[in-house]
């Protein structure tokens, strides 16, 4: 497999720990912001193993990473496993708990990050797992606003009414309730 970084291996001790419940049993993950597809290809190694089970990427590949990830998912033996989107997520439609667990690594930008949380604590179903990536990277200045870690504004709505913050490190695992 060709990949030109590994963001996967110091975090999957996480992952494995708050997805266990999954292996073995058809479930349904979102991937949002795949890149190569290292990520997806741990997904589905490793907690999508059921044979039912599938992962939906999105990503708005340029040419170069997108035939990269198709390659490694390819040699990986995982393309059956996948529904690919090669689109901003803003543009799409997540649906309504339709995921087990749900990864946010797409589009930086305060917004698109809240925008990627929101609409993905819809999709998600109870109990679903939202891993939210890249919390510990500086603040984002958008526009006028100060700096903001729009992860932070999330959670406070989110916690404790609607959901168990799991995790809170380089990245953030909540529980939907």
């Amino acid at each position: 497999m060709n990949f030109t970084c590994d963001w996967v291996t110091c975090r999957c001790g996480e992952w494995r720990k708050h997805l266990a419940h999954l292996v073995g049993k058809e479930a349904h993950g979102l991937e949002i912001g795949s890149h190569e597809g290292r990520s997806a290809i741990w997904f589905c190694q490793n907690i999508l193993t059921h044979s039912d089970s599938r992962l939906t990427c999105m990503d708005p590949w340029k040419m170069a990473p997108f035939t990269t990830f198709l390659g490694n998912v390819r040699e990986a033996r995982i393309n059956k496993k996948l529904r690919i989107y090669s689109k901003p997520s803003q543009s799409l439609d997540f649906g309504h708990g339709k995921f087990d667990f749900i990864y946010v690594d797409g589009e930086h930008s305060a917004y698109a990050v809240l925008s990627d949380m929101v609409k993905g604590w819809e999709a998600l179903k109870p109990g679903g797992v939202m891993i939210i990536d890249d919390y510990l990277w500086p603040p984002v200045k958008d526009s006028a606003l100060p700096l903001v870690r729009p992860v932070d504004t999330f959670c406070a709505a989110v916690v404790p009414r609607l959901g168990n913050l799991l995790h809170k490190g380089y990245q953030v695992i909540l529980r939907k309730l």
